[in-house]
Protein backbone atom coordinates (compact mmCIF):
# COMPACT_ATOMS: atom_id res chain seq x y z
CA UNK A 1 0.00 0.00 0.00
CA UNK A 2 1.16 3.50 -0.83
CA UNK A 3 0.79 6.44 1.53
CA UNK A 4 0.30 9.89 -0.01
CA UNK A 5 1.32 12.89 2.10
CA UNK A 6 1.58 16.62 1.52
CA UNK A 7 4.72 18.65 2.11
CA UNK A 8 3.06 21.81 3.50
CA UNK A 9 -0.65 20.88 3.60
CA UNK A 10 -1.40 23.66 1.08
CA UNK A 11 -4.75 23.48 -0.78
CA UNK A 12 -3.10 22.50 -4.10
CA UNK A 13 -1.12 19.76 -2.38
CA UNK A 14 -4.20 18.42 -0.61
CA UNK A 15 -6.06 18.40 -3.94
CA UNK A 16 -3.28 16.42 -5.65
CA UNK A 17 -3.20 14.02 -2.69
CA UNK A 18 -6.96 13.43 -2.98
CA UNK A 19 -6.86 12.98 -6.77
CA UNK A 20 -3.94 10.54 -6.54
CA UNK A 21 -5.57 8.57 -3.71
CA UNK A 22 -8.69 8.29 -5.88
CA UNK A 23 -6.58 6.85 -8.72
CA UNK A 24 -4.69 4.47 -6.43
CA UNK A 25 -8.00 3.13 -5.13
CA UNK A 26 -9.24 2.56 -8.69
CA UNK A 27 -6.22 1.13 -10.56
CA UNK A 28 -3.66 -1.56 -9.78
CA UNK A 29 -0.18 -0.12 -9.64
CA UNK A 30 3.46 -1.19 -9.42
CA UNK A 31 5.02 -0.63 -6.01
CA UNK A 32 8.71 0.05 -5.63
CA UNK A 33 8.32 2.70 -2.94
CA UNK A 34 5.46 3.07 -0.54
CA UNK A 35 5.48 6.81 0.10
CA UNK A 36 4.47 9.67 -2.19
CA UNK A 37 4.77 13.36 -1.41
CA UNK A 38 2.62 16.07 -3.02
CA UNK A 39 4.53 19.33 -3.13
CA UNK A 40 3.54 22.70 -4.59
CA UNK A 41 4.99 23.37 -8.06
CA UNK A 42 7.88 20.93 -7.89
CA UNK A 43 9.06 18.88 -10.86
CA UNK A 44 8.06 15.25 -10.29
CA UNK A 45 10.96 13.05 -9.22
CA UNK A 46 11.47 9.58 -7.82
CA UNK A 47 14.29 10.00 -5.30
CA UNK A 48 14.79 10.15 -2.41
CA UNK A 49 10.99 10.29 -1.97
CA UNK A 50 8.64 9.93 -4.93
CA UNK A 51 7.32 13.50 -5.26
CA UNK A 52 4.52 14.80 -7.46
CA UNK A 53 4.09 18.50 -8.14
CA UNK A 54 0.88 20.34 -7.29
CA UNK A 55 0.21 22.59 -10.29
CA UNK A 56 -2.83 24.58 -11.41
CA UNK A 57 -2.85 22.99 -14.91
CA UNK A 58 -3.90 19.62 -13.53
CA UNK A 59 -7.48 20.92 -13.24
CA UNK A 60 -7.60 21.40 -17.03
CA UNK A 61 -8.28 17.68 -17.47
CA UNK A 62 -11.61 15.93 -17.17
CA UNK A 63 -9.92 13.28 -15.06
CA UNK A 64 -6.93 14.83 -13.25
CA UNK A 65 -6.53 11.64 -11.24
CA UNK A 66 -5.58 9.78 -14.45
CA UNK A 67 -2.85 12.31 -15.29
CA UNK A 68 -1.50 12.08 -11.73
CA UNK A 69 -1.65 8.30 -11.92
CA UNK A 70 0.52 8.37 -15.06
CA UNK A 71 3.05 10.60 -13.28
CA UNK A 72 3.03 8.25 -10.28
CA UNK A 73 3.56 5.17 -12.47
CA UNK A 74 6.35 6.91 -14.41
CA UNK A 75 8.19 7.79 -11.20
CA UNK A 76 7.66 4.27 -9.82
CA UNK A 77 9.42 2.89 -12.89
CA UNK A 78 12.50 4.95 -12.05
CA UNK A 79 12.72 2.78 -8.93
CA UNK A 80 12.37 -0.29 -11.16
CA UNK A 81 15.35 0.84 -13.24
CA UNK A 82 17.39 1.38 -10.07
CA UNK A 83 16.76 -2.24 -9.09
CA UNK A 84 18.44 -3.59 -12.22
CA UNK A 85 22.00 -4.91 -12.38
CA UNK A 86 24.62 -2.43 -13.65
CA UNK A 87 26.10 -4.97 -16.11
CA UNK A 88 22.66 -5.57 -17.59
CA UNK A 89 22.19 -1.82 -17.98
CA UNK A 90 25.54 -1.41 -19.73
CA UNK A 91 24.77 -4.17 -22.22
CA UNK A 92 21.26 -2.83 -22.77
CA UNK A 93 22.50 0.74 -23.29
CA UNK A 94 25.01 -0.42 -25.85
CA UNK A 95 22.30 -2.34 -27.70
CA UNK A 96 19.52 0.25 -27.66
CA UNK A 97 21.85 3.18 -28.42
CA UNK A 98 23.10 1.31 -31.48
CA UNK A 99 19.60 0.37 -32.64
CA UNK A 100 17.63 3.54 -31.89
CA UNK A 101 18.54 7.17 -32.08
CA UNK A 102 17.78 9.82 -29.51
CA UNK A 103 14.50 11.55 -30.20
CA UNK A 104 15.56 15.10 -29.40
CA UNK A 105 13.92 15.47 -26.01
CA UNK A 106 16.34 17.58 -23.99
CA UNK A 107 16.98 17.03 -20.32
CA UNK A 108 18.90 19.59 -18.31
CA UNK A 109 20.32 17.58 -15.46
CA UNK A 110 23.53 19.64 -15.23
CA UNK A 111 25.92 17.26 -13.48
CA UNK A 112 24.47 14.01 -14.83
CA UNK A 113 25.41 12.05 -17.94
CA UNK A 114 22.72 13.32 -20.33
CA UNK A 115 23.14 10.38 -22.69
CA UNK A 116 22.59 7.84 -19.95
CA UNK A 117 19.69 9.86 -18.51
CA UNK A 118 18.02 9.87 -21.94
CA UNK A 119 18.13 6.07 -22.24
CA UNK A 120 16.93 5.60 -18.66
CA UNK A 121 13.96 7.86 -19.49
CA UNK A 122 13.44 5.86 -22.69
CA UNK A 123 13.07 2.65 -20.66
CA UNK A 124 10.92 4.36 -18.02
CA UNK A 125 8.64 5.91 -20.68
CA UNK A 126 8.31 2.56 -22.44
CA UNK A 127 7.37 0.71 -19.25
CA UNK A 128 4.94 3.45 -18.25
CA UNK A 129 3.18 3.29 -21.61
CA UNK A 130 3.15 -0.51 -21.55
CA UNK A 131 1.68 -0.58 -18.07
CA UNK A 132 -0.95 2.09 -18.75
CA UNK A 133 -2.09 0.25 -21.90
CA UNK A 134 -3.08 -2.59 -19.60
CA UNK A 135 -4.80 -0.73 -16.77
CA UNK A 136 -6.41 2.37 -18.32
CA UNK A 137 -9.29 2.27 -20.72
CA UNK A 138 -8.61 3.54 -24.25
CA UNK A 139 -10.16 6.97 -23.58
CA UNK A 140 -8.06 7.50 -20.45
CA UNK A 141 -4.89 6.31 -22.18
CA UNK A 142 -5.51 8.63 -25.11
CA UNK A 143 -6.20 11.55 -22.76
CA UNK A 144 -2.80 11.04 -21.13
CA UNK A 145 -0.84 10.83 -24.35
CA UNK A 146 -2.89 13.35 -26.32
CA UNK A 147 -1.64 15.91 -23.80
CA UNK A 148 1.87 15.48 -25.24
CA UNK A 149 2.52 19.18 -25.73
CA UNK A 150 2.46 19.50 -21.93
CA UNK A 151 4.62 16.43 -21.36
CA UNK A 152 8.37 16.29 -20.77
CA UNK A 153 9.18 13.59 -23.37
CA UNK A 154 6.82 14.12 -26.34
CA UNK A 155 9.17 12.97 -29.10
CA UNK A 156 10.36 9.95 -27.17
CA UNK A 157 6.82 8.86 -26.33
CA UNK A 158 5.66 9.30 -29.92
CA UNK A 159 8.62 7.24 -31.14
CA UNK A 160 7.94 4.51 -28.57
CA UNK A 161 4.27 4.38 -29.53
CA UNK A 162 5.16 4.04 -33.22
CA UNK A 163 7.78 1.29 -32.60
CA UNK A 164 6.20 -0.31 -29.55
CA UNK A 165 6.41 -4.00 -30.51
CA UNK A 166 10.01 -3.80 -31.70
CA UNK A 167 11.13 -1.93 -28.57
CA UNK A 168 9.23 -4.40 -26.40
CA UNK A 169 11.17 -7.31 -27.93
CA UNK A 170 14.51 -5.53 -27.58
CA UNK A 171 14.02 -4.51 -23.96
CA UNK A 172 12.77 -7.98 -22.99
CA UNK A 173 16.14 -9.41 -24.07
CA UNK A 174 17.72 -7.52 -21.17
CA UNK A 175 14.98 -7.87 -18.57
CA UNK A 176 14.09 -4.18 -18.91
CA UNK A 177 10.35 -4.81 -19.27
CA UNK A 178 8.37 -4.75 -16.05
CA UNK A 179 6.09 -7.69 -15.30
CA UNK A 180 3.46 -7.37 -12.57
CA UNK A 181 3.99 -9.99 -9.87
Amino acid sequence: MVTVETKNNLPKEVEVKEFLEKALAKYPYPIFTDKVLAEKEVIPHSNPILTIGAWNWIKNFDKPEVILFEIFVHEQFHWFTLSLDADVWNKAFTHIKAKYRRQGDVFDYHKYDKEKIFWIEFVVCFNTMRYLRKVLNKGEYNMVYDSRKNRPYPKTEKFIEKNFEKIDQDLKKFGLVYHQK
